[in-house]
């Protein structure tokens, strides 16, 4: 009883600190409900698709378009990053169902990207205990072009634009020497303040601005909170790899009850083909962008980390390097690889049916030539040099 009241309340953990980083609706039961791999219960596979499409997001990655719908696009990151489930893939596109699927997925997702330890340090750069001058004081930059049809104007523009500029940087490299000083000057005058070695100039800012603090000490709320929870779940969170093996265990339990049917098969296939879009698209744009020799190269390196797969484990995580193991020995043949190698058994039968019946009709064609005047009827040594019809008119 003591486990499972662990390892609940580590799972809890969990939900707090997705809530913090992602702002969704999670908590433990959901955990439970994919373990289980519950059919009838598909608001849990939403929670997941929004948790992974949400984390998909956060990683900034130009490959991935974002105009795709929430499943595709999550598939789409994982098939980036070499995730090789092929059931992951065949999961239906209304999200009806694929929960444990779906959980094994953050797991990975987890453990190889440590994603929670990176979105954790985004939050802390944006934060404002990492600003020296705070937020929402960046100037707008202003454009103007002209354009004339004398090409003398043309030119008389660009020097006159190359002065400015040099003026502006000049300018700007004054201002940033001004700042440097005015900086240094409060980080003095703020010595010992608020039981602080010094202020910075976003927190004096603070100090004089009442309105402004009391709405950013909400958010210095929720951070500390969210960084409270982050080392707490570093020293806590072998608990939930351990029972994330116990989810392998039940998927294994389960694969020779499950069948894959006609409608996952037809997933895979749509998947397969928006994958060999979106490799072509991107292909396409590499070559326009390089006139280099080696653009064959690229293109070559550029497709192998989508066949490929590399497991990375993080040391961090005690508990990870096992669950990645027990995850890998546990791949047998699944329904889908042997559906795949079927097909693939039927295409080769097909294309020697077809060449059998290639040279049937050959041989009739043969036949009939004979019989017919004006006609000369190559000999086969010729003719498996000449082009498809072998016959001469």
């Amino acid at each position: 009883m003591s486990n499972q009241v662990t390892n609940k309340a580590v799972i809890e953990l969990l939900c707090k600190y997705l809530k913090l980083l992602l702002d969704v609706n999670v908590d433990a039961d959901h955990f439970r409900c994919a373990k289980f791999s519950n059919a009838e219960d598909s608001c849990v596979t939403t929670v997941f698709w929004d948790i992974l499409y949400k984390i998909c997001k956060e990683v900034e990655n130009s490959v991935i378009c974002y105009e795709d719908d929430v499943v595709t696009m999550v598939k789409l990151h994982f098939c980036f990053l070499k995730y090789e489930s092929l059931e992951f893939y065949c999961l239906p596109v209304d999200m009806s169902n694929g929960s444990r699927e779906l959980l094994l997925a953050l797991g990975w997702l987890m453990a190889t990207q440590d994603v929670l330890h990176k979105l954790t340090q985004k939050r802390t750069i944006e934060s404002p205990l990492s600003m020296e001058f705070g937020s929402g004081m960046s100037d707008q930059v202003q454009s103007t072009s002209s354009h004339s049809n004398s090409k003398q104007k043309d030119l008389n523009y660009i020097l006159w634009l190359a002065g400015k500029l040099k003026l502006n940087m000049r300018e700007i490299a004054e201002a940033d020497q001004e700042r440097i000083r005015l900086t240094a000057q409060v980080h003095k005058d703020s010595l010992n303040s608020c039981g602080l070695p010094h202020l910075s100039v976003a927190d004096t800012r603070l100090v004089h601005d009442t309105q402004l603090l009391s709405s950013s000490l909400d958010r210095l709320k929720k951070d500390a909170e969210l960084f409270h929870t982050h080392k707490y779940w570093r020293k806590k969170n072998h608990v939930f790899w351990k029972w994330m093996e116990t989810v392998l265990v039940k998927k294994e339990e389960s694969k020779k009850s499950i069948k894959i049917d006609g409608e996952q098969k037809q997933e895979l296939i749509r998947f397969l083909n928006v994958l060999c879009r979106k490799l072509n698209l991107f292909l396409h744009s590499a070559n326009t962008k390089t006139e280099d020799t080696n653009a064959a190269s690229s293109e070559e390196s550029t497709i192998q980390p989508v066949l490929e797969f590399q497991n990375k484990s993080s040391a961090s995580y005690p508990g990870v390097p096992r669950f990645l193991r027990v995850q890998k020995k546990g791949k047998e043949t699944t329904e889908v690889e042997r559906w795949l190698q079927s097909s693939e058994l039927l295409l080769q039968n097909l294309e020697k049916e077809c060449r059998g019946r290639e040279s049937e009709i050959n041989c009739e064609l043969d036949k009939i030539a004979e019989k017919m005047k004006h006609i000369i009827v190559l000999p086969k040594s010729r003719r498996s040099k000449s082009p498809r019809h072998p016959h001469v008119f």
